[in-house]
């Protein structure tokens, strides 16, 4: 803008900034206080995620990277490996028939967030307008303009590389390139809209992906693309189980499982791909892994006798026979007919050590 070469213009800040001539304000950035009241000992849900819950809630303003706890310049793999992390404590779908009260709210303004912070990040077009926008302001002319320093002010607390990112921030976008981005902006969520009605969820979600990127400051976009990628994640979960399952092309056992994981992480509440993940893992010898996967399918799904049945199985081979036992007296009531289960029962009443015809 002042038409000097920017390593000169750099020069120029810096100097000003050594000098005190410039004063910027740092902003609050202190963490947010979790209120003691909002904790209930009596849900179904630990102290310490509640604590989590609620500081992550007042802190949804933070840019995307902050709230995936990324770096901003992070890969799609290291991005990728946050979002499932943090879908493991925060997926509304992974406290299902439990009591979580208030908390099944907040998980899901949560979650959302989280999805739409992975989304946005993941598309190397819309991470880059966003970039620009936290630069620019919450607003694109809502930049506070550098004060002049007076006496007797409090010296500033900011690093140099900081003062200058700030005063970087300083910029107003020009208003005819700005009226002509929001006017595309708004043609794209005209034409994601119809999609939306029309349930097309691919097509619908680069259009409103498109619209964010020419105006990243419009929040209605923003809630928008939240619900499309409620339904897409859906799509998704399915071409993944349906990939994982098919055995045709010569996938391995832990390829397989590396696509229910996957799949998981966008229906933790589904018991059944809980379930196939316990088995491939169980074939794999992961014995610990099979048993978190088979353990979830029967919580979520209690009358299945086939999910108890499976964990007698990695109970009895991790040598937890006592708690095999009783995990396969419950699968017979659920199903008494069962002769798999009579199986496992006379494994499990066979001493340790001796042959029972097969390691499951």
């Amino acid at each position: 803008m002042s038409g000097q070469p920017p390593a000169q213009l750099e020069g120029c800040l810096e100097r000003w900034i050594e000098a005190g001539l410039v004063s910027l304000d740092a902003g609050e950035e202190s963490e947010a206080v979790v209120d003691p009241g909002a904790i209930d000992t009596d849900l179904d849900i630990d102290v310490e995620l509640q604590e989590r819950i609620l500081s992550f809630d007042r802190q949804l303003d933070r840019p995307y990277h902050e709230l995936l706890g990324v770096a901003a310049d992070a890969d799609s793999k290291t991005i990728k490996r946050a979002y499932f992390k943090l879908s493991k404590d925060f997926h509304p779908d992974r406290y299902f028939r439990r009591e979580i009260g208030d908390y099944a709210e907040r998980l899901d303004r949560v979650f959302k967030k989280i999805a739409l912070a992975y989304e946005l990040l993941m598309d190397p077009t819309t991470r880059a307008e966003i970039a620009k926008s936290y630069r620019v302001g919450s607003s694109p002319q809502s930049a506070k303009v550098a004060t002049a320093v007076k006496p007797g002010d409090a010296p500033h607390k900011l690093s140099k590389r900081e003062m200058l990112e700030k005063l970087r921030r300083q910029v107003k976008i020009p208003d005819e390139i700005l009226f002509e981005r929001k006017r595309r902006a708004r043609e794209l969520f005209g034409s994601a809209r119809v999609l939306r009605h029309q349930e097309n969820w691919n097509e619908a979600a680069s259009c409103i992906r498109l619209a964010i990127a020419f105006d990243p400051w419009t929040d209605d976009y923003k809630e928008a693309f939240g619900e499309v990628l409620a339904n897409l994640a859906q799509m998704r979960a399915e071409k993944l189980i349906e990939q994982a399952m098919d055995t045709s092309d010569g996938r391995s056992q832990k390829e397989a499982l590396n696509l229910l994981e996957e799949a998981i992480m966008y229906r933790p509440s589904d018991p059944e791909i809980q379930h196939r993940a316990a088995e491939l893992s169980m074939a794999g010898d992961d014995l610990e892994q099979a048993r978190e996967y088979a353990e979830r399918a029967v919580e979520l799904e209690p009358e299945g006798a086939v999910y108890h049945l499976t964990l007698s199985k990695v109970l009895r081979r991790l040598g937890l026979r006592q708690q095999a036992q009783s995990v396969v007296q419950t699968a017979r009531k659920l199903d008494p007919s069962n002769p798999e289960i009579q199986e496992e029962l006379r494994r499990l009443r066979q001493r340790p050590g001796r042959s029972s015809g097969g390691m499951i």
